[in-house]
């Protein structure tokens, strides 16, 4: 179980220090103390975990783009097809349409 260190812990720690050690040395060891406790510090196993979940996420993603950009593509050749028998069947209509007329 990890303590989390209040402000008033930390100044009472640097004070004993500085009483113990002298100011430079206890400012010295107070530097080095994370400011909210070891808790929120991160490992280098844990940036590398964090690291290598991320490269999958984004490799996930990367599939769903492509995916995507192939089904794009794919509509771009159906509706490219579709334009001119919309205008054909336009033309008959408006033909039958002139023609009642």
């Amino acid at each position: 179980m990890t303590a989390v260190i209040t402000e008033a812990q930390r100044f009472e720690m640097h004070t004993s220090l500085r009483g113990l050690m002298g100011e430079e040395v206890a400012n010295t060891m107070m530097e080095h103390l994370p400011p909210s406790g070891w808790s929120d510090v991160a490992r280098q196993s844990d940036i590398a975990l964090v690291k290598t979940e991320l490269k999958s996420e984004i490799n996930l993603v990367r599939l769903g783009l492509e995916h995507l950009g192939k089904n794009v593509k794919g509509l771009k050749i159906v509706i490219g097809a579709l334009i001119p028998v919309m205008v054909a069947c336009f033309i008959g209509l408006y033909s039958a349409l002139v023609s009642k007329l």
